[in-house]
């Protein structure tokens, strides 16, 4: 009998290997852009913090020139390695607009001859430099996302149409299989949502993510309908050996996954849990006759 069940067994394998491994590629996807914004976003702010020191340091600079009068080779020396500066007269003063290369700090010189007369200086914006550029959000526009975002829409459509099977059917050979696709559908949705670039693997960023509300749902009522037209005769929890050995290399390759890999063992435990109960609860009642 359960000769004839191994097709099952082998899409089911195929299902989940594809699914852990997409699952496990788009969250390291999502870490290594989240690990690049984070240290952009803490370089951006060290140099901010220099931006300020350099700041003070030219106002201070700038001031000197009230008590030892500054040329225009002074600051030269100071803000153009010595090259000169390039002037232009604007209503009868000569001016220039220089800007620090490393803190994108805007200053305007003024002068009256080679003698310093005044300046005016805002703050930097060092992020607005090219070699400062935000890096982009590949997490959000790689293929890897544009097959993710589909998957929920599409899982959602399969799942209906199978929980109408499963609930309107009269064979069993229509039944169970509709309960397997329900449990996949509800799989794949789950996963697809899980690894959302907007949201983290974390328990705070798990129970944000809306969505995974209708996936957990989802997942419940699959396994109520796996339950109920589980076929009779059909082995449920009876593991031999080997059987052990695949779950704990499993185990282990979702141990090695990292977060997405600790998730899916929690999916994968937590239903097994339920389902294990659900059959049991399945299970016909014989009462004992009286003596």
């Amino acid at each position: 009998m359960l000769s004839r069940y191994r097709p099952a067994v082998v899409l089911w394998t195929v299902f989940l290997v594809l699914l852990v491994a997409g699952g496990w590629y788009k969250s390291v996807e999502n870490s290594s852009d989240w690990e690049r914004q984070v240290a952009w976003q803490a370089h951006m702010s060290q140099l901010q913090a220099e931006s300020r020191q350099e700041l003070a340091r030219l106002d201070a600079f700038f001031e000197s020139d009230r008590a030892s009068p500054l040329t225009r080779a002074d600051l030269e020396r100071e803000l153009n390695d010595g090259q000169p500066l390039d002037l232009e007269e604007s209503r009868g003063r000569l001016m220039v607009d220089w800007t620090h290369p490393k803190y994108n700090i805007p200053v305007r010189l003024y002068f009256d001859g080679d003698q310093f007369e005044g300046w005016r200086m805002s703050g930097g914006s060092p992020e607005e430099l090219p070699g400062n550029a935000k890096p982009p959000r590949t997490s959000h526009s790689s293929t890897a996302e544009r097959i993710r975002k589909r998957i929920p829409g599409i899982a959602t459509v399969v799942w209906v149409a199978a929980a109408v099977v499963a609930c309107v059917g009269r064979r069993d050979a229509v039944l169970w299989p509709a309960a397997q696709v329900m449990l996949a559908a509800s799989l794949a949705f789950g996963a697809a949502t899980v690894v959302s670039p907007n949201y983290n693997l974390t328990v705070e960023g798990i129970f944000s993510n809306d969505p995974m509300f209708l996936a957990v749902i989802m997942y419940v009522l699959s396994l109520f309908a796996l339950a109920i037209h589980w076929p009779d005769g059909l082995p449920t929890f009876h593991f031999k050996l080997g059987h052990l050995l695949l779950i704990f290399t499993g185990v282990a390759v979702l141990l090695a996954a990292g977060p997405f890999g600790y998730f899916a063992i929690c999916v994968f435990a937590a239903g097994g849990v339920l389902f294990w109960l659900l059959l049991a609860f399945r299970q016909p009642q014989v009462e004992n006759p009286q003596a």
